[in-house]
């Protein structure tokens, strides 16, 4: 199973998000393994928007996009198999 963050998956937060609506905190599972950066920037100010405190969960894999994801993160928290870059 391969995973990436592409500018599609925008329009798919922002109604969760809405759902959701204004929250203290967001605590987002992370794993992919590359994908559009400037789709993740896009996506950490889309979460902002909504929570005070912003949290990513990498139990795995965090490339390229989910690097940047996880940089706009107020706190990250990782498992000892995770890793960003590369193998």
């Amino acid at each position: 199973m391969e995973a990436q963050i592409a500018p599609d998956v925008l329009e798919y937060f922002s109604e969760q998000l809405d759902k959701i609506g204004k929250t203290n905190k967001i605590s987002l599972m992370l794993y992919t393994r590359d994908g559009d950066t400037m789709a993740a920037y896009s996506l950490v100010n889309l979460v902002r928007q909504f929570c005070t405190e912003f949290e990513v969960i990498i139990p795995s894999k965090a490339r390229s996009s989910g690097t940047i994801i996880s940089l706009g993160a107020d706190h990250i928290m990782m498992t000892k198999q995770s890793y960003p870059w590369p193998d």
